[in-house]
């Protein structure tokens, strides 16, 4: 461990952080893009990834502690860093393998805040490490400048970081004086933010496993809970639903998308019919059948389709509502999927537009 500072050598650092400055900040905007890059390759959205060089008053006060230990600059692996901001607090374990992966860390000064939190408290969790280039990537030329350099990593949830900005911004960050009242709004708060964190993740491993169980049918049955991940699945894997959207393709000389990019706009319009599970929709699509492709011709009769554009998997579902409200024969219920649809369509064009097809010969629908 370095000796303890004498006060001759705050100057000295100083004079070195004024010198070097230029240097730590490539440091952090490369350690940053590096970062993003390989979270990328991961496949781990994160909200930011920013990098900041400690200021020369910020490094000053860090410097003047009574506690402080620093001979020199390179002593303080603060002085650039690095935030990494997930949407979800288990994503930091995540990040965390990746830098262990890509980068040499100093565990001696890196520090998992979450585990140094008394249980019944809640507050700065973030997970810092204190890195530096692995060996293969400080050779390469262009990180020559950066040898011996070390930088701190935080990573942290936004509700994590909502808390700590917040925190920081009322003056109470070290927890010292914080009157009796506030003390106890500062508790019901954390503990309704560590709540809503632990709540986030378990919603997103709910709808992970409900991803994987409408996956794992190659049909799915009747009664299956019509909803986003389903719908999904019905689109990409119904015969009937590929079926009718090449007609509708080919009918209208529109080209096809070839992968499910939105399934919200049918899912929308489906709730809005009043559709419940999967099985009342095929129904629809059976006994409809050959009025779906007949109605969304008059539908891009009435409202053109945009030059260049291409259809999406699921257009058919999108005529499917259109008939579920029709044959409702609510009017509330008519206007209230025109809306939704968001189209310059009215309820009596629709209206007429389904009777002209329903009067008509089977053989000719």
């Amino acid at each position: 461990m370095p000796s303890r500072r004498k006060p001759s050598n705050i100057n000295d650092i100083l004079r070195e952080y004024d010198q070097k400055r230029p240097v730590y900040k490539r440091f952090a905007l490369e350690i940053e893009t590096l970062l993003e890059k390989l979270l990328v390759q991961a496949e781990l959205p994160v909200l930011t990834v920013h990098s900041r060089v400690k200021s020369r008053v910020a490094l000053e006060t860090k410097l003047m502690k009574p506690d402080a230990h620093y001979n020199t600059l390179a002593d303080v692996t603060d002085v650039s860093g690095v935030r990494v901001i997930c949407f979800f607090s288990d994503d930091a374990d995540e990040v965390e393998a990746i830098i262990r992966k890509e980068f040499d860390v100093d565990d001696e000064n890196s520090v998992d805040k979450r585990k140094l939190i008394a249980p019944d408290k809640f507050g700065y969790l973030s997970v810092h490490h204190i890195v530096s280039l692995s060996a293969d990537r400080a050779k390469l030329s262009e990180n020559l400048q950066f040898q011996g350099m070390k930088l701190e990593i935080q990573t942290r949830s936004i509700l994590q970081h909502a808390w700590a900005e917040i925190e920081h911004d009322l003056g109470y960050k070290s927890k010292v004086g914080i009157p009796t009242d506030a003390r106890r709004s500062f508790s019901r708060v954390a503990g309704m933010l560590e709540t809503a964190d632990r709540d986030f993740n378990t919603i997103r491993r709910d709808l992970n496993q409900r991803d994987k169980h409408v996956s794992a049918h190659q049909e799915l049955p009747p009664d299956e809970p019509l909803d986003l991940p389903s719908l999904k699945v019905f689109i990409m894997k119904e015969r009937l639903v590929k079926t009718l959207d090449r007609e509708i393709s080919n009918a209208e000389r529109i080209a096809l998308l070839d992968t499910v990019e939105d399934a919200e706009s049918p899912m929308q319009r489906l709730e809005k019919a009043g559709l419940k599970t999967i099985g009342e929709v095929r129904q629809l699509l059976n006994r409809h059948r050959r009025t779906i492709v007949r109605l969304a011709h008059e539908i891009l009769t009435l409202v053109p389709f945009p030059e260049g554009g291409r259809l999406a998997p699921g257009t058919c579902l999108l005529v499917v509502a259109y008939i579920a409200v029709l044959e409702s024969g609510q009017d509330r219920d008519i206007e209230a999927l025109l809306k939704v649809s968001d189209t310059r369509l009215t309820a009596e064009q629709l209206r007429e537009a389904f009777k002209r097809i329903e009067s008509l010969p089977i053989g000719q629908r």
